[in-house]
């Protein structure tokens, strides 16, 4: 019945579990989709209308999945050459690496997503600070709450910018915290 509290619940081709807060991608599409990606990594050609599709699949998954886009570049690229060369595209090895990683992706998103990573929030507190080999600082940006601490010159040059940075960042928290 329509309407109903439920657990588990489809929605849009995505099978949402609201008690372990996760969402996972359909055994079945799982199959169907792996299956169309593992013939284009066999034959490492393509048609343009097959990679299409695939693309909009991944794309949907993407959705959920958001660092995977960044490596959809390549084969968008495969498309629109593809588009130019009577409907067919031989893929490279690298657009080839990268259907073996969609592939990774997909058998990830079948296991299920955490709903806490799609979910844009609005930071409580922004730092900003910052490190050179005399000193180092920062402030709250929304308290407007500042502190900085000049290095002793026998103590100068001894560790990497990078630690410097990462102590600024540390001690920004740290201060805020105590300054309240």
């Amino acid at each position: 019945m329509e309407g109903q509290l439920e657990e588990r619940k489809k929605v849009l081709g995505w099978d949402f579990n609201t008690r372990a807060l996760r969402i996972s991608l359909p055994r079945e599409k799982l199959r169907d989709w792996s299956s169309d990606i593992a013939k284009m990594i066999s034959t490492k050609k393509v048609q343009s209308k097959n990679l299409e599709s695939s693309l909009g699949r991944l794309n949907h998954v993407a959705c959920i999945l958001q660092p995977m886009r960044h490596y959809l570049g390549r084969l968008y690229q495969a498309l629109q050459r593809s588009n130019f060369s009577n409907g067919w595209c031989h893929l490279s090895d690298e657009e080839v690496s990268d259907l073996h990683l969609m592939l990774s992706f997909l058998r990830c998103v079948n296991k299920g997503v955490s709903m806490n990573n799609l979910v844009f929030r609005k930071p409580s507190m922004i730092y900003h600070s910052d490190a050179s080999e005399f000193g180092l600082g920062g402030y709250n940006i929304i308290t407007g709450i500042g502190w900085h601490f000049e290095l002793p010159e026998d103590c100068r040059l001894r560790t990497s910018l990078n630690s410097l940075e990462f102590l600024a960042c540390t001690i920004s928290i740290w201060m805020d915290h105590f300054m309240r």
